[in-house]
C-alpha cells in the first residue's frame, strides 16, 4: 500500500469529486480511480457509491478518513522534523481561536512573535471550540486560544491549560460623564443608556449578562441599542459615542493609553473569566507547538508584570509610593494601562491644591478629560484619588496624561 493511495483518498473525500482530486493531486482521473480501487481492493470493503456522475464516501469511508488524517499529520510531521525543523523556529504553525478570543487577541500575539524575528507560516482557524479541538486532535492545528473549555469528556486526549486571567470591562468613550466622574456606577444605571453588545449566542454577552443579572439588575429590561460580532467594530462604536460596550480589558489595552476610551467600574460587579490554551499532550506535541505555547505563557506573564510598573514610574518621577491597604491595580486599571503602554510618552506631574480648590471633590472640579489624578499626598499618607475625595489646601495631587491637559489641570488646581 502506497501512501500516495491515502492522500488521494483523502482528497477525493474532502473535495466531494473525483475530478477536484485529480487536480488538487496533480493526477489523471483515471489515475485517482485506479488508486481509489486499488485502496478499496486492500480493505476488502467500498469507499465510495456511484450514483450515476456522482460519487460519495461511504459511513466506512467517512470513518477511515479521520484515521488516515492521523497518519498523513503524522507523516508530514516526520518529514519537518527530518529536515531540520526540530527546533520549532521554521515551518507552518496552524493556530485555531474561538470568535471572541481571535479578533482582539491572536492580532497582537502574532506581532510580538514577528518582533522576536519568527519565520513561522502562520495561519489562523476560527470556529467553537468543540470544532478546533477536533481539528486539533486530528494534529490539523498546532494550538488552540478559547475562551471557553472543554469538558472532561470532550476534551479526549488533548492537554488544556488556563493561560490568562480575563477581565471583561465596562468601557465608554473617554468624555462619557461617566467616565469623567471617576466613580462607580450602580448596576441599575445600565438600563437608562443605549448599550452595545455582542450578538446571541456569543460566550461574553452570556457572562455579561449572567453576572448582571447576579447583580439584580433585569436584564431582559436593558437597552441594547446595536449588535455587532465584532470586537473591533464594538471598540470603534463605543469611541464614536453610541454607547458603553463590554469587552475584554486586553482588548483596550491601546485605546486606554490613547485616552480613546475609559473603563467604568460597576459597583458590585466583577465580570472575570479564564482564557485557555488547548495542545496535544506534550509526548505527540510539535516542537513548533511547545515553542509557541511557551510564548504564550511568557507574554502574558509580562503582561501581568506590567500593571507592577506604576510603582516604577512613580520612583521615576520622584514621588514613590509607600501606601498600605488597596493597590492602584485593583481601584485604577485605566492608570496601569497608561503606564504599562509604550506607545506614546505621557506626563506625569506633581501639583500643590490652593485654596480655592480646597473642600471641592475632584469629580465636580471639571478636569480635563485626557488626563488622570492618580495620587494624592496628604501629610504622611499616600492615597489612590476617586471621583468623590474631598481635597484639602497643601495636598499634593499627582496627574497623568497628555502634557496640555496635565498642565492645565495642574493650572486649574493650583489656581482656582
Amino acid at each position: 500500500m502506497h501512501l500516495r493511495y491515502l492522500e488521494t483518498f483523502a482528497a477525493a473525500v474532502d473535495q466531494g469529486s473525483f475530478t477536484k482530486a485529480a487536480r488538487s493531486q496533480h493526477l489523471t482521473q483515471s489515475a485517482v480511480s485506479q488508486q481509489i480501487k486499488e485502496l478499496e481492493q486492500w480493505l476488502g470493503l467500498p469507499l465510495f457509491e456511484r450514483h450515476g456522475r456522482s460519487t460519495l464516501p461511504t459511513d466506512a469511508a467517512r470513518r477511515f478518513r479521520e484515521q488516515v488524517g492521523t497518519i498523513l499529520a503524522q507523516v508530514q510531521l516526520a518529514r519537518e522534523e527530518a529536515r531540520g525543523f526540530e527546533d520549532g523556529s521554521v515551518g507552518h504553525l496552524a493556530i485555531g481561536a474561538t470568535y471572541a478570543v481571535g479578533t482582539f487577541l491572536v492580532p497582537g500575539l502574532l506581532k510580538r512573535l514577528r518582533q522576536r524575528g519568527s519565520k513561522l507560516r502562520i495561519s489562523v482557524d476560527f470556529g467553537t471550540v468543540q470544532y478546533l479541538a477536533q481539528l486539533l486532535a486530528w494534529l490539523k492545528l498546532d494550538v488552540v486560544l478559547t475562551d471557553f473549555p472543554l469538558s472532561r469528556r470532550d476534551l479526549g486526549s488533548l492537554s488544556q491549560e488556563p493561560l490568562a486571567d480575563d477581565e471583561i470591562v465596562l468601557v465608554t468613550r473617554a468624555n462619557h460623564p461617566w467616565a469623567r466622574s471617576g466613580l462607580p456606577i450602580a448596576p441599575a444605571q445600565l438600563r437608562d443608556v443605549p448599550l452595545l453588545l455582542q450578538p446571541a449566542p456569543s460566550t461574553t454577552r452570556a457572562l455579561v449578562l449572567r453576572c448582571l443579572s447576579e447583580a439584580g439588575v433585569d436584564v431582559t429590561s436593558l437597552w441594547v441599542e446595536l449588535e455587532l460580532g465584532n470586537t473591533e467594530a464594538l471598540k470603534r462604536a463605543a469611541r464614536e459615542g453610541l454607547g458603553p460596550t463590554f469587552v475584554s480589558r486586553y482588548a483596550v489595552e491601546s485605546e486606554l493609553a490613547a485616552l480613546q476610551l475609559a473603563i467604568v467600574p460597576i459597583a458590585g460587579v466583577e465580570i472575570r473569566r479564564k482564557l485557555w490554551c488547548l495542545t496535544a499532550m506534550p509526548e505527540h506535541r510539535p516542537s513548533r507547538a511547545q515553542r509557541f505555547r511557551e510564548f504564550l505563557f511568557e507574554v502574558f506573564e509580562n503582561f501581568r508584570l506590567d500593571s507592577h510598573r506604576f510603582a516604577e514610574a512613580l520612583q521615576t518621577a520622584g514621588l514613590g509610593l509607600e501606601a498600605p491597604g488597596a493597590t492602584l491595580e485593583e481601584t485604577r486599571p485605566d492608570v496601569v494601562a497608561l503606564l504599562a503602554s509604550s506607545r506614546r510618552q505621557e506626563a506625569v506631574v506633581e501639583t500643590t491644591v490652593g485654596s480655592a480648590a480646597s473642600r471641592q471633590t475632584i469629580a465636580s472640579l471639571g478636569l480635563p478629560g485626557d488626563c488622570l489624578a492618580i495620587l494624592l499626598r496628604r501629610g504622611q499618607d499616600v492615597l489612590v484619588p476617586k471621583g468623590d475625595t474631598r481635597l484639602a489646601a497643601g495636598d499634593r495631587l499627582t496627574f497623568l496624561g497628555r502634557a496640555d491637559a496635565v498642565e492645565a489641570a495642574r493650572r486649574q488646581i493650583e489656581h482656582s
